[in-house]
């Protein structure tokens, strides 16, 4: 062999060598892929149930507006059903975590669409709320944003009246990991019903990319999720305020039958492997293009030399390429205007709820100052024609001593001239 081949191959083994080496050091630790493997297998499960404790701080952004404005707590509790093979959430919500089930708003999430109603009401249609615990459809969704993983205790924890034997698993929150991933999945929901034009990408949510926290997940000996306790801080941007928020999720009622159903190999039971690995609509969207292509290939047989079939051809190459760029700049142009329009509605109810807000703070403060007389303060929130009229009804007698006229406690302000106490 000459010289200069064998250098030729060496170099190309310790290409070879390098590179093997470099995708094991960049695939996932033990650790992050035992919690990989446990998130595929809650969706190889198509439908599981969960419980959910919402504890969430919003922090004034610091403005002189927000002087003095207090963070402000909300508690919130939730459980439903998640069902990842027909891409439904199911979930009732109480603004005060009592899990009444009389005082619980019940939400519905299909075909892209976000339900509420209270009680028996109708449904009525509402923007995405669920994407604080179940982003992308899927309560356990945050898994996509781990990093830094360390093992933790083992132990039994209790889910309702069960006792499971789990390993904790702690890690990191990676906001941009999972602005990624939450981006991907909204990007395949509006392509798989139709509502995001051919060749467009959303932009990440700036929000989630500046996340932060920490995290611990329970698995079972089954391998599934038991539970996930997260700690979020997502800082202030733009004109959004700082949110933390503690998550606490129980995951329960897997269905069991479908994963034995996926571990059945194909040769001892064809018909249960296909069923168990093949949903309903690929099957359907399967056979369509069967019979399309069918009636292609028929057609392009029978017709395959004769200039009506070329002329057919030819036709709709020139339509596709003149007709195409135009329906995706409409497609474009509709997709943007929805959006600002959601957008716009945001803003509204955005400021409304900050206008209930001021109201509410205004109907819990006072600026009664109870070491300075009743008549100053009283007075100084008179009109000027208020005044007048006290001056000329005034006959200067007070009986109570309250620095307030018998005549102006009884006709003016409709309190007790001879009580110091009833101002």
């Amino acid at each position: 062999m000459p010289f200069k081949h064998r250098w030729l191959i060496a170099a190309l083994t310790l290409i070879s060598l390098f590179a093997v080496i470099s995708a094991h050091a960049e695939a996932d630790s033990p650790l992050e892929q035992s919690i990989a493997d446990a998130w595929q297998l809650a969706q190889d499960s198509g439908s599981y149930s969960y419980r959910t404790l919402i504890e969430q701080t919003t922090y004034p952004q610091p403005t002189i507006r927000n002087a003095g404005t207090q963070p402000k707590m909300q508690v919130v509790g939730m459980e439903g059903s998640a069902n990842r093979s027909e891409q439904t959430l199911a979930l009732t919500l109480w603004q005060n975590a009592s899990f009444n089930p009389d005082t619980g708003i019940g939400i519905r999430v299909e075909n892209g669409q976000t339900l509420a109603r209270r009680g028996q009401d109708e449904w009525v249609e509402i923007g995405s709320v669920t994407e604080m615990f179940a982003p992308g459809g899927d309560p356990l969704g945050f898994l996509a944003s781990v990093k830094n993983v360390t093992a933790g205790e083992r132990r039994t924890i209790e889910l309702g009246d069960t006792k499971i034997e789990s390993t904790q698993y702690l890690f990191e929150i990676d906001g941009e990991a999972f602005a990624a991933h939450a981006r991907a999945e909204m990007e395949a929901q509006l392509q798989q019903q139709g509502k995001l034009p051919m060749g467009m990408r959303l932009s990440a949510s700036e929000a989630y990319r500046q996340m932060t926290g920490s995290g611990e997940l329970w698995i079972g000996a089954n391998g599934l999720p038991q539970r996930l306790v997260l700690n979020i801080d997502i800082a202030a941007h733009a004109d959004q305020e700082r949110v933390t928020a503690v998550i606490e999720n129980d995951y329960f009622g897997y269905d069991t039958a479908r994963l034995n159903w996926l571990n059945t190999p194909f040769a001892q039971a064809p018909h249960v492997w296909l069923a168990a690995n093949t949903p309903t609509e690929q099957i359907s969207n399967g056979m369509a293009l069967v019979t399309v292509i069918g009636v292609l290939g028929y057609l392009m047989v029978a017709y395959w030399q004769t200039r009506r079939l070329y002329r057919v051809i030819v036709g709709l190459m020139i339509g596709s390429m003149v007709f195409a760029p135009l329906l995706r700049a409409v497609d474009a142009h509709a997709f943007f205007s929805k959006q600002e329009t959601q957008k716009a509605d945001y803003e509204t109810r955005k400021a409304e709820a900050r206008q209930w807000d001021d109201v509410r703070a205004a109907q819990t403060t006072t600026d009664w100052q109870p070491n300075v007389s009743a008549a100053a303060q009283l007075q100084a929130d008179l009109t000027l024609e208020q005044s007048t009229i006290i001056s000329q009804r005034s006959t200067g007698v007070d009986t109570d001593g309250d620095g307030l006229t018998d005549d102006d406690e009884t006709n003016l302000w409709g309190t007790d001239p001879n009580n110091t106490d009833s101002d």
